[in-house]
Protein backbone atom coordinates (compact mmCIF):
# COMPACT_ATOMS: atom_id res chain seq x y z
CA UNK A 1 0.00 0.00 0.00
CA UNK A 2 2.88 2.37 0.92
CA UNK A 3 4.79 1.60 -2.17
CA UNK A 4 1.43 2.22 -4.31
CA UNK A 5 0.99 5.78 -2.63
CA UNK A 6 4.55 6.78 -3.14
CA UNK A 7 4.00 5.56 -7.06
CA UNK A 8 0.68 8.00 -7.01
CA UNK A 9 2.85 11.00 -5.92
CA UNK A 10 5.93 10.54 -8.26
CA UNK A 11 3.10 9.94 -11.10
CA UNK A 12 1.49 13.07 -9.52
CA UNK A 13 4.66 15.06 -9.80
CA UNK A 14 5.99 14.12 -13.10
CA UNK A 15 2.70 15.21 -14.92
CA UNK A 16 2.59 18.78 -13.29
CA UNK A 17 5.62 20.03 -14.88
CA UNK A 18 4.68 17.96 -18.12
CA UNK A 19 1.53 20.32 -18.10
CA UNK A 20 3.00 23.50 -17.00
CA UNK A 21 5.50 22.62 -20.06
CA UNK A 22 2.25 21.84 -22.37
CA UNK A 23 0.99 25.68 -22.01
CA UNK A 24 4.20 27.62 -22.86
CA UNK A 25 4.42 28.53 -26.61
CA UNK A 26 8.38 28.73 -28.03
CA UNK A 27 8.44 28.14 -31.27
CA UNK A 28 11.36 29.49 -34.37
CA UNK A 29 9.97 30.16 -37.93
CA UNK A 30 12.75 30.25 -40.66
CA UNK A 31 12.37 31.50 -44.61
CA UNK A 32 16.03 30.74 -45.27
CA UNK A 33 17.84 32.58 -42.81
CA UNK A 34 15.09 35.10 -41.87
CA UNK A 35 12.48 34.47 -39.37
CA UNK A 36 10.94 34.98 -36.20
CA UNK A 37 11.07 33.68 -32.40
CA UNK A 38 7.94 34.14 -30.71
CA UNK A 39 7.76 33.16 -26.74
CA UNK A 40 4.30 32.65 -24.64
CA UNK A 41 4.29 31.47 -21.12
CA UNK A 42 0.27 30.86 -21.99
CA UNK A 43 -0.70 31.23 -18.07
CA UNK A 44 -3.98 32.74 -18.44
CA UNK A 45 -6.81 32.07 -20.52
CA UNK A 46 -8.02 35.68 -20.75
CA UNK A 47 -4.53 37.46 -21.44
CA UNK A 48 -0.59 36.71 -21.89
CA UNK A 49 2.67 38.70 -22.79
CA UNK A 50 4.15 37.35 -25.98
CA UNK A 51 7.32 38.12 -27.01
CA UNK A 52 8.44 38.26 -30.45
CA UNK A 53 12.21 38.23 -32.06
CA UNK A 54 13.35 38.69 -35.08
CA UNK A 55 15.93 36.27 -37.05
CA UNK A 56 18.65 37.58 -39.55
CA UNK A 57 17.13 41.17 -40.21
CA UNK A 58 19.39 43.47 -41.43
CA UNK A 59 21.94 45.15 -39.44
CA UNK A 60 21.23 42.29 -36.89
CA UNK A 61 17.99 44.61 -35.94
CA UNK A 62 16.86 41.80 -33.45
CA UNK A 63 15.13 43.79 -30.86
CA UNK A 64 12.75 41.66 -28.90
CA UNK A 65 9.14 43.03 -29.12
CA UNK A 66 6.78 42.40 -26.30
CA UNK A 67 3.37 43.01 -26.06
CA UNK A 68 -0.30 41.92 -25.15
CA UNK A 69 -2.37 39.36 -26.44
CA UNK A 70 -6.19 38.01 -25.39
CA UNK A 71 -5.83 33.96 -24.68
CA UNK A 72 -3.14 31.93 -25.24
CA UNK A 73 -1.14 30.99 -28.70
CA UNK A 74 -1.93 27.89 -30.10
CA UNK A 75 -0.18 28.39 -33.66
CA UNK A 76 2.12 30.15 -35.39
CA UNK A 77 3.05 30.50 -39.08
CA UNK A 78 5.37 32.77 -42.31
CA UNK A 79 4.49 33.79 -45.30
CA UNK A 80 4.63 36.59 -47.36
CA UNK A 81 1.11 37.78 -46.62
CA UNK A 82 1.36 41.56 -48.53
CA UNK A 83 3.06 40.42 -51.47
CA UNK A 84 6.90 42.20 -51.31
CA UNK A 85 8.49 39.11 -51.38
CA UNK A 86 9.70 38.85 -47.24
CA UNK A 87 8.38 36.56 -44.95
CA UNK A 88 5.42 38.11 -42.21
CA UNK A 89 4.59 36.45 -39.20
CA UNK A 90 1.14 35.30 -38.10
CA UNK A 91 -0.30 33.71 -35.32
CA UNK A 92 -3.30 32.78 -33.53
CA UNK A 93 -4.64 32.45 -29.99
CA UNK A 94 -7.71 31.17 -28.32
CA UNK A 95 -9.50 32.37 -25.44
CA UNK A 96 -11.70 30.09 -22.76
CA UNK A 97 -14.79 30.06 -25.07
CA UNK A 98 -12.27 28.69 -28.52
CA UNK A 99 -13.11 32.03 -30.08
CA UNK A 100 -9.94 33.18 -32.10
CA UNK A 101 -7.59 36.12 -32.24
CA UNK A 102 -5.28 36.96 -34.71
CA UNK A 103 -1.97 38.35 -34.79
CA UNK A 104 0.64 39.51 -37.69
CA UNK A 105 3.44 41.38 -38.26
CA UNK A 106 5.27 42.32 -41.52
CA UNK A 107 8.33 42.36 -42.33
CA UNK A 108 9.64 45.78 -43.50
CA UNK A 109 12.21 44.55 -45.94
CA UNK A 110 13.42 42.57 -43.53
CA UNK A 111 14.47 45.64 -41.39
CA UNK A 112 12.12 46.14 -39.21
CA UNK A 113 8.43 45.01 -38.68
CA UNK A 114 5.58 46.73 -38.52
CA UNK A 115 1.79 45.14 -37.62
CA UNK A 116 -1.01 43.35 -40.13
CA UNK A 117 -4.10 44.68 -38.38
CA UNK A 118 -7.40 41.96 -38.56
CA UNK A 119 -11.12 43.55 -37.98
CA UNK A 120 -12.82 41.64 -34.90
CA UNK A 121 -15.29 39.20 -36.25
CA UNK A 122 -17.98 40.93 -33.85
CA UNK A 123 -17.44 44.37 -35.55
CA UNK A 124 -19.18 43.26 -38.61
CA UNK A 125 -23.17 42.22 -38.56
CA UNK A 126 -22.94 39.71 -41.33
CA UNK A 127 -19.93 37.71 -40.30
CA UNK A 128 -20.40 37.62 -37.10
CA UNK A 129 -23.94 35.81 -37.48
CA UNK A 130 -24.09 32.09 -35.97
CA UNK A 131 -20.39 32.56 -34.96
CA UNK A 132 -19.58 30.67 -31.79
CA UNK A 133 -15.57 30.56 -31.91
CA UNK A 134 -13.92 27.20 -32.93
CA UNK A 135 -12.01 28.64 -35.76
CA UNK A 136 -9.81 27.06 -38.16
CA UNK A 137 -6.76 28.74 -40.30
CA UNK A 138 -4.91 27.86 -43.28
CA UNK A 139 -2.51 29.54 -45.72
CA UNK A 140 -2.77 29.48 -49.26
CA UNK A 141 -0.61 31.18 -51.67
CA UNK A 142 -0.15 34.14 -49.31
CA UNK A 143 -3.84 34.55 -48.56
CA UNK A 144 -5.23 33.69 -44.88
CA UNK A 145 -7.93 31.25 -44.80
CA UNK A 146 -10.42 30.75 -41.84
CA UNK A 147 -13.22 28.83 -41.25
CA UNK A 148 -15.63 28.31 -38.36
CA UNK A 149 -18.84 26.63 -38.02
CA UNK A 150 -21.97 27.93 -37.71
CA UNK A 151 -24.60 28.12 -35.58
CA UNK A 152 -28.44 28.69 -34.59
CA UNK A 153 -30.18 28.44 -31.64
CA UNK A 154 -32.76 25.47 -31.33
CA UNK A 155 -34.14 26.33 -27.84
CA UNK A 156 -34.44 29.40 -26.70
CA UNK A 157 -35.36 28.31 -23.20
CA UNK A 158 -32.32 26.29 -22.95
CA UNK A 159 -30.22 28.48 -25.40
CA UNK A 160 -29.58 24.72 -26.90
CA UNK A 161 -27.16 25.43 -30.19
CA UNK A 162 -26.85 23.43 -33.39
CA UNK A 163 -24.21 23.43 -35.58
CA UNK A 164 -26.08 24.68 -39.48
CA UNK A 165 -23.32 24.78 -41.74
CA UNK A 166 -19.79 26.53 -42.48
CA UNK A 167 -18.59 29.95 -42.92
CA UNK A 168 -14.93 30.58 -44.95
CA UNK A 169 -12.97 33.59 -45.21
CA UNK A 170 -10.23 34.59 -47.09
CA UNK A 171 -8.06 37.60 -46.31
CA UNK A 172 -5.34 39.15 -47.92
CA UNK A 173 -3.29 41.82 -46.41
CA UNK A 174 -3.47 45.49 -47.95
CA UNK A 175 -1.28 48.51 -47.02
CA UNK A 176 -2.65 51.65 -45.57
CA UNK A 177 -1.15 54.56 -48.12
CA UNK A 178 -2.78 57.40 -45.92
CA UNK A 179 0.73 57.67 -43.87
CA UNK A 180 3.82 57.02 -46.18
CA UNK A 181 6.43 57.46 -43.07
CA UNK A 182 4.52 54.58 -40.96
CA UNK A 183 3.72 51.86 -43.20
CA UNK A 184 0.74 49.84 -41.48
CA UNK A 185 -1.57 46.77 -43.18
CA UNK A 186 -4.71 45.35 -42.93
CA UNK A 187 -6.38 42.07 -43.59
CA UNK A 188 -9.10 42.94 -45.83
CA UNK A 189 -11.56 40.29 -46.68
CA UNK A 190 -11.25 39.12 -50.58
CA UNK A 191 -13.87 36.44 -50.42
CA UNK A 192 -16.42 35.04 -48.32
CA UNK A 193 -18.93 32.27 -48.36
CA UNK A 194 -21.16 30.00 -46.87
CA UNK A 195 -21.35 26.46 -46.65
CA UNK A 196 -24.88 24.54 -45.63
CA UNK A 197 -24.74 21.24 -43.69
Amino acid sequence: MFTRMIFLAVLILFIIPVQAQKLKFDSTLRSDKVGYRIMCNNKSPESNIVSITPIGFVGNNTRTMDFMITGRIVKAAIDDFNGDGYPDLIFYSYDEKDRAQVYSLASSENKSCVPIFMTDIYADPKLRQGYQGHDEFSIMEGFLIRKFPLYKITDSTTKKMEVIGKRVIQYKAVGDKTNPDRPSFSFKIFKTFDIKE
